[in-house]
This record gives structure tokens, C-alpha cells and sequence, in this order.
């Protein structure tokens, strides 16, 4: 969904949609490395329960689709172009590719009508997922399931019933099924959109759960994982996350501050870890604690673009045994992340999800948000107020 389909932008093939008010709409799809590796069976029905087709915002609905697997998806990704209004910067992307929650709500199929809210019992936030939760959802279908496949049922048949699933009730909810939902979280309305298009968000929920290409965890230098999140991700990745771990200091050493190792991500959802050492916060100069801190996550997201992730979930850095408070904290996160996406508008990271699973931190990071997004709108009106000011004195002279 940005300039380059098919290249760092996960880009396999083509979605061809018929919309509920009869539109034929071909488009590409951006699936998750997950699915990339193990996709979806010629002519089955998927259903993508958090995909959106927008044109001027509508229609927003459950996208069920026909899957092609029989074209060269290589050859087909470098000659693909998108309807106009489906171009990088036409596409309004009003939910995040990690977690695919409509704003402000808890993930659900009731997409037809946005009003209503979706009361969902997701607390499970609390604690990361057990390996024996975690294997009650396929893995090679993250954020995809396949509902039906085409067992000589004409594929017509199946789409036209599968349309007509999505007009039932008249904006009804769907039932949703807790344990197929990709994410227990929810994703605040208060996030900033980029120039680019890229977004970044704020996310209850837990961190080891979300499906982002990357997730970032908080290390020691010699990558032991025994402590904190790290332990806590250790045992939902598996031992293979430990072991890629000690490899890696094996041959490149001990990490310092604010140095990034990436390793795969085991038995969770998301593809890679990219593990730093965040800095710890010095009472005697919270300048520099500031600007080290905004360096280790600049570290993180930079790492993230260089290996071509398309979305990265991280905590919020510093907040725990690193002595920050959660207001500095969240401070130099956001002006990070807000940096890196003002400059790098080209990169393959579309979303960036702050994930807490603490109530009391929520407001916190959306406050950070909210005061960047209107530095943001007040230094481009300081711009465009110079430029003014510039065609008056023309016009004097």
C-alpha cells in the first residue's frame, strides 16, 4: 500500500473483490510474513475480518475474497498498478496493520456499522500468552482464515454467499470468535498520520500478541533473557529465541546501550525481535537521558527500515527498572518515531504501535501523541504563514 508494490512492501498477489453495493475492485494485498511463507489454497474463500477497501471512506466492510495462486507473483509484482484511487497516498488507511482493530474498538467483524461499538471480554492483556494458548490458533493464518475451500462449489456461488454474509441483520454484529481474533487489544483513536501515510498508534493490549513484522524488547547486554519482558517473551518464543541469542554475542559480543540485535521471534505471532539495551535515566541531566532515549528508539526503527519490516510494535522503553517517568518516556518515543517518519518518507515501516497493557499508561502516550501531532500542524502553519509573509514583500517590491 505504498510506492513500490512488491518491493519491501510485502506485496504476493492480488485480491479480486466484489463489494456489498456491487463494485468489482482488484487490489494488492500486503499479507504478513506468516502467510507470505505458507499462503492461502487456489480458489479457497478467505475471509480478511480486518481488511478495508476505501473509496472517499466507503465502504467499510468484511472483505471476502477469491485467492489466486496461479500466476508468477514475481513477475505479476513488478508490473502491478493499482486503480487510481487505491494509490499509495489516495488509500486511507484508518486501521493498523499490526493489530487491524477499527479505531477505538475492540477487533470485531462489525464493520458495517462503525457506530456501534463492539463489547468484547478481552483480559487476557494482563499476562503474555501461555505456548498452550497460543497453539489454539493456526499459525499460517494469522489474520487470514480459510472458511471454505473450493470443493466444487462454483466461485461465484461462494463469494455471492459470502456477500450476502456480510449484508445479514442490516449493520448487525457478527459473532466473533475470542480465540480467532488476531490481537487482544485495542487500538486508541488517538494516533498521527504521516505525510507519507505512515501511522503511528497507540495500542492496550499485549505486546507479545500482536502480529507486527517486528516487535522490540528491552535487553541486558549479553542478550540473557530472565528478567522482565524478556523472560516473559523468552517463554513465548521458546528456546529458540535464547539460543539465536547467545549466538549472536558469540560472534559480535556484548550489545552496548542502545544497540540493536535481531533475532526470529519463535513460537509469536510477529516475524523478528529486534532486542536493545534501553539507557538508564540520570536524575542529574534529563537532557541527555532524553536524547539517549530517543537515540535507542530512533536505533530500533531504523533497524526496522533497513530490514524492509513493514510494521513494528514496541513497549514503552524505559519505563521500567530504566527509572524514566512514563511522561518522558512516552515523550521521547513519539518525537522518535514522529522524526523518523517526517524523514524517511519512502520506508517500508507503515505502522508504528506503542503497546502497554496498563490502563494508566494509555493516557499518558496519548497525550504524547496528541501534543506532537499539534507541534506537527503548528510548525506547518508557521511555514505557510513565512511563505505569506515572503509573496507580500514580493508584492511590495
Amino acid at each position: 500500500y505504498q510506492a513500490g508494490h512488491g518491493k519491501n512492501t510485502g506485496l504476493t498477489g492480488a485480491l479480486l473483490l466484489e463489494t456489498p453495493d456491487g463494485r468489482k475492485v482488484k487490489v494488492g494485498t500486503g499479507l504478513t510474513d506468516v502467510e507470505r511463507r505458507k499462503p492461502p489454497p487456489k480458489g479457497s474463500v478467505v475471509t480478511y475480518k480486518y481488511f478495508e477497501v476505501t473509496k472517499d471512506g466507503q465502504p467499510r466492510f468484511p472483505a471476502f475474497v477469491g485467492v489466486r495462486t496461479d500466476l508468477d507473483w514475481d513477475d505479476y509484482c513488478t508490473t502491478y498498478s493499482p486503480p487510481a484511487f487505491h494509490k499509495p497516498k489516495s488509500l486511507k488507511r484508518t486501521h493498523s496493520i499490526m493489530f487491524g482493530s477499527p479505531l477505538g474498538r475492540a477487533n470485531s467483524l462489525d464493520v458495517n456499522d462503525a457506530s456501534k461499538p463492539i463489547r468484547l471480554d478481552l483480559d487476557d492483556t494482563s499476562a503474555p500468552s501461555s505456548p498452550k494458548k497460543a497453539k489454539t490458533k493456526p499459525a499460517s493464518t494469522p489474520s487470514a482464515s480459510v472458511s471454505g475451500i473450493n470443493g466444487g462449489i462454483p466461485f461465484d456461488d461462494a463469494l455471492q454467499k459470502a456477500i450476502a454474509l456480510s449484508k445479514a441483520g442490516d449493520g448487525a454484529a457478527m459473532d466473533v470468535d475470542e480465540e480467532d481474533l488476531p490481537f487482544s487489544g485495542v487500538v486508541s483513536p488517538c494516533q498521527h498520520a504521516f505525510p507519507g501515510g505512515q501511522l503511528l498508534q497507540v495500542v492496550e493490549g499485549d505486546l507479545l500478541k500482536a502480529e507486527a513484522a517486528c516487535i522490540v524488547n528491552s535487553t541486558n547486554p549479553s542478550l540473557t533473557h530472565n528478567a522482565g519482558l524478556g523472560k516473559a517473551m523468552a517463554k513465548a518464543a521458546g528456546p529458540s529465541l535464547q539460543r539465536e541469542s547467545d549466538a549472536y554475542v558469540q560472534v559480535n559480543g556484548e550489545l552496548d546501550e542502545s544497540e540493536v540485535a535481531i533475532t526470529s521471534s519463535g513460537n509469536m505471532p510477529c516475524s523478528h525481535v529486534i532486542h536493545t539495551v534501553t539507557p538508564h535515566f540520570d536524575g542529574s541531566d534529563s537532557d541527555t537521558s532524553f536524547t539517549q532515549l530517543y537515540n535507542c528508539v530512533m536505533e530500533c526503527l531504523i533497524a526496522a527500515d533497513g530490514m524492509g519490516f513493514e510494521s513494528m510494535a514496541l513497549p514503552l522503553l524505559g519505563s521500567g527498572i530504566a527509572g524514566y517517568s512514563l511522561a518522558l518516556a512516552a515523550r521521547a518515543t513519539v518525537t522518535a518515531a514522529a522524526d523518523f517518519f517526517r524523514v524517511n518518507m519512502d520506508s517500508p515501516l507503515f505502522v508504528v504501535g506503542i503497546v502497554t497493557n496498563e490502563a494508566r499508561v494509555m493516557p499518558v502516550l496519548e497525550k504524547a501523541v496528541r501534543l506532537s501531532s499539534t507541534a506537527a500542524a503548528t510548525s506547518k502553519s508557521d511555514v505557510n504563514d513565512d511563505e505569506d509573509e515572503d509573496d507580500d514583500d514580493d508584492d511590495e517590491d
